[in-house]
């Protein structure tokens, strides 16, 4: 998973090797094209690559819809197996339990997705200057780099600027925000996201122009809404605004 065909035979010692450099991928074929000799070992080599690799998968998750889909995936089951038969982990793990419907319904609302979404001024247009990257890895390097906390929040009412400033210590804020507007045209606050949000009407009652953008907001009046840390400090790089105030503070 993750590798070549000629790396998946070599790595995991497959009783076949893939054949290189015995096709043109050049030729134009169809099912009717008569193929050499050579070239049909060269197919047959990759089936059966594919076969005795996926027939080792099959032998270590007995069943065939059991195997993971990516490299990540093979980790994840790992780690849980880990942390399902250990009683270590899963006293730790025991701990996180929400103890109250409040204390889940807090960490609930804190939760944030990935960020999938378009520039609206740039929507239904065709671009010819677009490049894109990727990261090998990404998941299990963020797992082993990164800092993640490990505890229940406590509320704490003084000296939250310390915890705001201190990368020791993840926080869990609940705020109320005015005079919101995004900084740049590429918006990330998605509406669903706040419990409550006030958008700018005119005189009549009707809503102004230019404040949401499917679904996320570019303006408004007032937010509230509970982050984390990671969100909170996106929020004030991607919006300006007029006034903040506090309402709970968790760390």
């Amino acid at each position: 998973m993750g590798l070549s065909l000629t790396n998946w035979a070599e790595q995991k010692k497959l009783p076949v090797k893939k054949l290189v450099g015995e096709l043109d991928y050049n030729i134009m074929r169809t099912p009717n094209t008569a193929l050499t000799e050579r070239e049909l070992e060269y197919c047959i080599n990759d089936l059966l690559v594919m076969y005795h690799g996926l027939k080792e998968y099959r032998e270590k998750y007995a069943h065939v819809n059991k195997i993971p889909l990516t490299q990540t995936g093979e980790i994840r089951l790992e780690v849980q197996d880990i942390l399902s038969t250990e009683w270590r982990w899963r006293k730790k793990q025991a701990v996180l339990i929400p103890g109250t419907l409040a204390d889940y319904n807090l960490l609930m609302s804190g939760f944030f997705g990935g960020d999938v979404h378009a520039n609206y001024k740039l929507a239904n247009k065709l671009l010819h200057w677009v490049t894109s990257g990727d990261f090998t890895s990404s998941y299990p390097w963020a797992m082993v780099v990164e800092m993640y906390p490990l505890g229940k929040f406590k509320k704490v009412e003084v000296n939250r600027e310390f915890y705001m400033r201190n990368s020791d210590y993840s926080y869990l804020i609940t705020f109320e925000m005015t005079g919101i507007v995004s900084k740049l045209d590429n918006t990330f606050l998605s509406r669903s996201r706040c419990t409550e949000v006030l958008l700018y009407r005119d005189e009549n009652g009707h809503l102004l122009p230019d404040q949401i953008d499917n679904g996320r907001i570019i303006r408004a009046m007032y937010i509230k809404a509970t982050f984390t840390n990671i969100d909170f400090e996106m929020l004030q790089d991607f919006y300006d605004y007029k006034d903040l105030t506090i309402l709970d503070f968790r760390v």
